[in-house]
């Protein structure tokens, strides 16, 4: 008999071994909260309080999400646009989203993981803060209700001391700005008086309107939208 007990209990003990091991948890260091961008592709994602939106390289998302210490449940009801890609990177990014369990982040890097502790994508941390630098303006509101893409990208340079400056694709602007929080105010802009076709020439008037109305900016992944005080868009732009 003891040899019997012995027996199986030996078999117990390998059977266990080769068990695969769960993943241990780990308390993350810090919020889950704020904007990333994949370290392989053009996507992002924000979590923002059990929300979590983004892009994922080719349409608009929003779901919602639920984390107790490092575990992670992403749901898989989530709204989205409905352009058509074939964008390989765009399915394996919301895969990864759905078969996430697990996150570690640092503060500068996000890894979401499988069940059994895999690496699945990894994000780097994107500032909330505008910072100095060249940034190119594509689409802005025509003061008509809607928001369009400019037929001439306009330059935008935020430089130090308040300054900033830029072409409108026409002419050359400079004026100044201040920054508080998330609010921007941008003053009336010296311009030259250079006459350009039509069009540009409404596109120009169109941006110095926007200027004179901005009261907020906020990242929205890869881009910054600038909105007046009602909340409205008046333009989006991308550092360079």
């Amino acid at each position: 008999m003891k040899i019997l007990f012995y027996s199986i209990l030996t078999i117990i003990l390998l059977l266990s071994g080769c068990a695969t091991p769960e993943y241990v948890t780990k308390v993350p260091k810090t919020s889950l909260d704020g904007e990333w961008k994949s370290i392989i592709s053009n996507a992002t994602v924000r979590f923002d309080k059990g929300t979590i939106s983004g892009n994922d390289g080719c349409n608009q998302f929003i779901g919602s999400y639920a984390t107790e210490e490092n575990s992670l449940s992403i749901s898989d009801k989530m709204m989205s646009t409905m352009m058509a890609c074939s964008n390989k990177n765009a399915t394996a990014f919301k895969n990864a989203l759905m078969n996430t369990k697990f996150y570690e982040n640092d503060g500068k890097t996000l890894l979401l993981m499988g069940g059994k502790g895999e690496p699945l994508i990894e994000f780097k941390m994107l500032s909330n803060t505008l910072e100095e630098g060249f940034y190119e303006i594509k689409h802005i509101n025509n003061s008509k209700q809607a928001v369009l893409t400019l037929k001439s990208p306009i330059s935008l340079k935020i430089g130090p001391d308040g300054k900033m400056e830029g072409d409108t694709g026409c002419n050359q602007y400079t004026t100044s700005y201040t920054l508080k929080g998330e609010q921007i105010t941008i003053g009336f802009p010296a311009i030259t008086r250079k006459i350009c076709p039509p069009e540009l020439m409404e596109q120009e008037q169109q941006f110095i309107t926007t200027l004179s109305r901005a009261s907020t900016f906020k990242r929205n992944g890869e881009k910054w939208e600038i909105r007046d005080e009602s909340g409205t868009l008046l333009m989006d732009m991308i550092k360079d």
